[in-house]
């Protein structure tokens, strides 16, 4: 075998292909072991004898571009094998060997020619027949033009006049003419016999032609009604799944027809058997069902008197039994009659010739069927009686749905699904096949050939032995028995988002296509998560109940899952080898040396599992992994420690040196750590917790390059102060092993033992590049893309004095380019403009099994020299400020919704400058470098091609963001199609933008939801807008409210809760707020009384003590605590009377004829209500807001006792308006005097306030139990009271002393 990659163009892109792969590959007949394709360092790809032919002194020559690589320990062996090749040479030999069965195996398609070939022959024989079968095809056709119309008209009766019946009667009435449908011509010279039967909507016309020679049979018959079509039908009668009899929901009507005048027929002596009369097998006769109920049936058996064996013919008055089919039902049904002719007549009937014509056109009404691929669950014992009596049970004498899925014989295949009879998921059907088989009283039939094994996996790529190398524990059953995955594979991830892609696309399109029925052990297939991904697994067991135990092969987990949640796996998603890589611990063994315990595997689960770790494989071992058939990989875990080296000192060979990136900042300062130092961190990160955590907190004076302790998220860091530290409780510290910069509390430092002073992490800088933009900083984007690729990353370098380094790195294609090229393609990065210099500064850093284009002692090729033309230095001004209104309403058109919140509205019309703009641009303008560091107005060609005039905004690399002046929107633009030039820079912008008064978004920042809302409300339309105030900047937002169609924009983004109104507004600013009036079309409606508000009591003066009685309480005291009480002071809660009644006895008057009050049909926020409670009655009620819209509900207050209800809209009624006369019995107060606990230790809080405990909670409740006091504090910004009980005492004063709260 021979392989070759060949790598062409110099240019590389993350976000393109710029490498271009040639492959060879010869596949010898016999594939030998260990001839695997091996990664040279200059990326070429051969085979391992390939490679042993070219080795000469451990070095390798590429015969491609010459480059030398000294190979490893292990030789040829040792270079790394190529993961892709390997999957495809698998799946290749896999598509081989399946079209190789393929070829022994008839095709349905063969065997579909062979067939329509001897049909062909067949009809050579009948050439003279033509004008014969045209005859019969065009008398068929009129009959289903007749019989459609009689249908109609029957059903329809003033369809009538439409058509004309005389001929439809002529039609349908017209006899055989046995001399136009001759079929003797047919058989003429073939010697064949003839059964040819034909289905006329609802008629049958047979007509048998005999043959004697030959015994050759031919049969044209129609297909069943209902296949493909799926319909309503009901199940008349089970034999079993695999025979019963249904009827259509549809022809009910006509069945019912039909059975009313079988009875009328039967009611009289006309169809009476006569002494002359016999009864024949398959003859038609008429059956009792019950009392005054007739069927049809046809007859099956007869037995004689004083006869064993069935006659075919026998004379009623001998007829000793009889076993009749009836047609309409599908029932089959024995029955014995006695020997007088009356007992005979008592039960059947005779269908006579007339009768049997006027009945012709009545088919049966029930179809026979089966349900598809299924068979008895003990195929040796058959149906069992307990199969049939659940296939009963389940579908019962209601409707199901029938989907046909086949014809065999004279059963129509089909599937049943029920609907549900829960109402909340009327869309999900059960289907009664899956129904029956998850029951296990059937299976799916699913013939398997046994002869060939499934298609499985293909094995892990294992790591050498004796070396070290980074993976992922993905699962753990114990020490001896857990599975790895190794890391940094860019494939694995580009595999699993194709297999999501793929398998959720495949559940919206065509879901049965890949549907696994019958999972056979050892069968590799996908799999679907309780997470609703797609995983790719390997059947293991039947645990029975049509459930599965798989194990996820890129994992090693195993679970059981229903066969719904498999699906068969398509070939592509064979190329990439198993990922788990099933590992046992080396030299442990369990204490009693036979099985693990749950404490050590449970230890071990909580130190390894899903953990990066660095292992060793030491050997294999022959073990069984359930995977593949294959040794195992065994991890070290004795290993010899090295002393600790606190400060990081760079190696003698400063080649090829393992490095992890851990922290990066910008492409001009990251950090890296050493490989060889990670075993050693987390030693040095207990010595530093050793040492430091026991100390107090020590007064130091901090200066900056001192290194400390720090205790970080838990754990003890070794830090270096960035900064001197003043009068400011916080400091600045770079982790010295990590490189990361933070700020921590000075309480959380401590001094750092001279003999840990040092880090293990050095800063870097990347080489030959300089920011985008004319910057001199990196941008955002740059440095969060950089730091995306790289965070975490394993890597080799080369270091080369000083410390610049080149980076590499895998893209999703698998190909490896410089990131530095990427960024300078993403336009977020340049080139130097000095020339590079190879020997002073450069420094190769590489993923593993990655090179850099610098390779043992070449130099890379120099590149071409280039002019680099000098940048045009350009300024310009800002385009005029817009025009601003003068305060009042305006009727305004919105342009744009900026994502901040802000509003742009357009203060004139467009058209005049469009048009002047387009003609004063009359070609493009010359195309130069520009240095955008001075431009603000600018012109931009938009994508429609045309000219708009715009604001530079930020330069972002290759792309600049532009606001369009006059329209308000805001983009990134290519810097090819802006530029620095002002259009009728005489015209001010015609775009103003707005900001909202007196309302705040929810979090302090526009959600982009709330942003939607707007936009959806606002864009290409014209609105109201209130102009409240104008900004000191023309440029700077004006406030304003916009009202559309009457209703104000910041009530609309608070009733959807996007955001709350600012209380602290003046109200001579709220005044201004009201719309003007819209204008209303005349139509005549019949509007409610609207109410006032409710009233509330005078309150008492401040100091005064009066009794409360507590009604409500929502938490102990809080800033927004609110209590609900009843005041009983003399002067504040005196029961008022209205026209003689206090507020009880009106209430109690209104309830008593509450079916007269109306119904409440107007809504607004605030607005009161009769509110029904749980006793059945109805009290008085404040609207709060909606609920809920389908059903609508709302939420209610009740303002005689606070308390809150969700009710819908039957049980609120209009308030009477003597009702507001009385005031409010029940007030909010905030209780002052003490606040939640600064700690608690309480595990049960509330969730709605978490600072307080349910204990306190409830403490609170027992002692406001009792008799209060209360006291008013204050009545401004909220009421606030003081509480007190018998004894005169705080009564929060409990609380306090348990520790349950703090005094304020």
């Amino acid at each position: 075998m021979f392989l070759r990659s060949k790598f062409k163009g110099t240019k590389q892109s993350l976000s393109s292909s710029s490498f271009f792969f040639l492959f060879f590959f010869f596949f010898p007949e016999d594939d030998i072991p260990g001839n695997l394709p091996r990664v040279l360092l200059c990326g070429h790809i051969y085979c391992t004898f390939c490679l042993q032919s070219l080795e000469c002194d451990s070095v390798i020559r590429c015969p491609e571009c010459e480059v030398e690589t000294t190979l490893p320990e292990g030789r040829v062996y040792g270079l790394q094998e190529d993961s892709r090749i390997i999957g495809l040479i698998y799946t290749t030999k896999m598509n081989k060997m399946k079209s190789k069965t393929a070829e022994l195996l008839p095709s349905p398609q063969n065997r579909k020619d062979a067939q329509m070939s001897q049909l062909t022959k067949l009809e050579t024989k009948f050439s003279s027949s033509q004008a014969a079968v045209c005859h019969i095809q065009e008398r068929i056709k009129a009959l289903e033009i007749a019989m459609q119309m009689a249908r109609k008209v029957r059903r329809v009766p003033f369809l009538e006049q439409y058509c004309i019946l005389d001929k439809v009667l002529e039609t349908l009435q017209a006899p055989v003419d046995d001399q136009l449908i001759d079929m003797k011509c047919i058989t003429m010279g073939t010697g064949m016999r003839f059964v040819i039967v034909w289905f006329v909507g609802e008629i049958s016309i047979e007509h048998f032609i005999h043959e004697t020679n030959k015994p050759f049979v031919y049969t044209i018959s129609c297909c069943f009604p209902f296949l493909a079509v799926t319909q309503w039908v009901v199940v008349t009668h089970i034999v079993n799944p695999s025979q019963f009899y249904v009827q259509s929901v549809a022809e009910r009507r006509e069945s019912e027809i039909l059975s009313d005048k079988i009875n009328q027929l039967c009611s009289g002596d006309g169809c009476s058997f006569t002494v002359k009369d016999t009864v024949e097998t398959e003859s038609l006769i008429f059956v009792k069902w019950n009392e005054g109920h007739w069927c049809r049936a046809r007859v099956v058996e007869v037995l004689q008197k004083d006869s064993l064996e069935p006659v075919k013919t026998c004379a009623v008055t001998q007829l000793a039994s009889i076993r009749v089919f009836f047609l309409d039902h599908g029932l089959t049904k024995n029955g014995a009659t006695e020997a007088s002719l009356s007992a005979v007549n008592n039960q059947l009937r005779k269908v006579g010739r007339a009768i049997k014509m006027d009945l012709a056109h009545f088919a049966p009404m029930v179809v026979r069927c089966s349900l598809k691929d299924l068979v008895p669950y003990d195929v040796t014992k058959g149906w069992s009686k307990e199969a049939q009596v659940e296939f009963r049970n389940v579908v019962g004498s209601a409707a199901v749905e029938m989907r046909p899925l086949g014809q065999d014989r004279e059963s129509l295949l089909v599937d049943l699904r029920k609907a549900p009879m829960e109402q909340f998921s009327s869309s999900v059907f059960i289907s009664i096949r899956e129904y029956l088989v998850f029951i296990e009283v059937a299976r799916f039939y699913s013939p398997v050939t046994l002869s060939r094994k499934p298609l499985l996996y293909y094995p892990p790529v294992y790591p050498k032995i004796n070396s070290e190398i980074s993976a992922m524990v993905s699962h753990i059953n114990n020490p001896a028995n857990f599975y790895i995955n190794l890391v940094d594979n860019m494939e694995f991830m580009l595999l699993s988002a194709k297999l999501q892609e793929f398998y959720n696309d495949l559940a919206l399109l065509e879901e049965d296509k890949l549907s696994i029925y019958c999972p056979v052990l050892g069968q590799s297939c996908v799999a679907r998560l309780d997470d609703k991904l797609w995983y790719r697994a390997r059947v293991m067991g039947h645990p029975g109940g049509r459930n599965v135990e798989v194990q996820f092969v890129d994992f090693g987990n195993r679970k059981i899952l229903s066969v719904s949640d498999l699906r068969k796996i398509k070939d592509e998603f064979f190329a990439l080898p198993a990922r788990a890589i099933h590992c046992c611990l080396s030299d442990v063994i369990p204490v009693d040396g036979e099985s693990w315990t749950d404490a050590c595997t449970n230890r071990f689960i909580s130190l390894a599992n899903q953990k990066l770790v660095t292992i060793i494989a030491t050997g294999t071992v022959g073990l069984a992994t359930g995977l593949v058939d294959v040794p195992d990989q065994i991890i070290s875990g004795n290993q010899k420690e090295e002393p600790i080296e606190p400060q990081l000192k760079l190696p003698a060979q400063l080649k090829d040196l393992k490095v992890r990136v851990c922290h990066v900042n910008s492409p001009s300062s990251f950090y890296v750590r050493f490989a060889q130092y990670d075993s050693q961190l987390k030693r040095i990160s207990e010595l530093v917790k050793q040492e430091c955590a026991q100390m107090e907190p020590q007064d130091v004076e901090w200066k900056a390059d001192m290194y400390c302790a720090a205790l970080f998220n838990g754990v003890w860091e070794r830090a270096q102060i960035g900064s001197d530290i003043t009068s400011s409780d916080s400091a600045e510290v770079r982790l010295c092993d990590h490189g990361k910069m933070m700020k921590m509390d000075v309480s959380n430092l401590r001094p750092l033992p001279s003999f840990l002073i040092g880090s293990v992490a050095l800063e870097c800088t990347l080489n030959d590049i300089r920011p985008a933009g004319g910057r001199s900083t990196w941008t955002d984007t740059a440095c969060d893309s950089f730091s995306y690729y790289l965070t975490g990353a394993s890597a080799v370098m080369t270091i080369k004095r000083p410390v610049p380094v080149t980076l590499f790195c895998s893209n999703r294609m698998g190909e490896f380019i410089s990131i530095a090229d990427f960024l300078v393609s993403e336009g977020l990065a340049l080139r130097q403009r000095k020339p590079r210099c190879v020997s002073d500064c450069s420094t190769c850093i590489r993923g593993s099994g990655v090179l850099s284009s610098t390779v043992s002692g070449q130099m890379p090729p120099k590149p071409a020299p280039r002019s680099i033309m000098t940048a045009e230095k350009v300024k310009t001004s800002l385009y005029q400020p817009p025009e601003l209104p003068c305060l009042g309403h305006i009727q305004i058109s919105i342009s744009a919704v900026g994502e901040d919140g802000l509003i742009y509205v357009r203060t004139q019309n467009l058209e005049q400058l469009k048009e002047r703009i387009q003609q004063s641009m009359k070609a493009l303008p010359r195309q130069k470098p520009y240095t955008w560091k001075s431009v603000l107005g600018c012109a931009v060609i938009g994508p429609d091609m045309l000219w708009y005039r715009g604001q530079l905004l930020e330069v972002l690399g290759g792309h600049v963001k532009v606001q369009y002046v006059d329209y308000g929107l805001v983009e990134n633009i290519p810097v090819v199609h802006v530029y620095p030039i002002l259009l009728c820079d005489d015209v001010p912008q015609l775009c103003m933008t707005c900001q909202l008064l007196g309302i705040h978004p929810v979090g302090g920042k526009w959600q982009q939801d709330a942003v939607a809302l707007m936009k959806e409300v606002l864009l290409n339309r014209s609105v109201d807008m209130n102009v409240v105030e104008l900004p000191a900047d023309p440029r700077g937002p004006v406030t304003v409210e916009l009202f559309i169609d009457g209703l104000s924009l910041s009530r609309i983004l608070c009733q959807h809760e996007h955001a709350s109104m600012d209380r602290t507004v003046s109200p001579d600013k709220v005044s201004l707020l009201m719309p003007t009036a819209p204008v209303f079309d005349d139509w005549d409606i019949n509007t409610e009384l609207m109410l006032g508000s409710f009233t509330y009591p005078n309150l008492p003066q401040e100091g005064e003590h009066f009794k409360v009685v507590v009604k409500h309480m929502c938490t102990p005291n809080e800033v927004d605590t609110l209590y609900i009480i009843n005041y009983i002071h003399n002067s504040c809660c005196h029961i008022k009377n209205v026209n003689g009644e206090s507020l009880d006895e009106a209430l109690t008057r209104i309830n008593r004829n509450i079916d007269t009050v109306p119904r409440l049909s107007s809504f607004p926020e605030g607005g009161p209500c009769l509110a029904a409670y749980s006793d059945g009655k109805y009290y008085r009620a404040r609207l709060m807001k909606f609920i809920s819209v389908e059903p609508v509900t709302l939420l209610v207050q009740h303002v005689d006792f606070g308390s809150d209800d969700t009710l819908p809209t039957s049980k609120l009624r209009q308030m009477p308006a003597e009702l507001l006369e009385f005031p409010c019995r029940a007030l909010k107060v905030k209780v002052a005097g003490f606040k939640a606990p600064s700690v608690t230790r309480e595990e049960n809080v509330l969730p709605y306030s978490p600072k307080w405990s349910m204990k306190a909670a409830m403490e609170m409740i027992d002692l406001l139990h009792k008799n209060i006091t209360a006291s008013v504090v204050a009545q401004e910004p909220e009421l606030t009271v003081l509480l007190y009980s018998e004894d005169g005492v705080l009564v929060h004063l409990p609380l306090v002393s348990k520790g349950l709260a703090e005094l304020e």
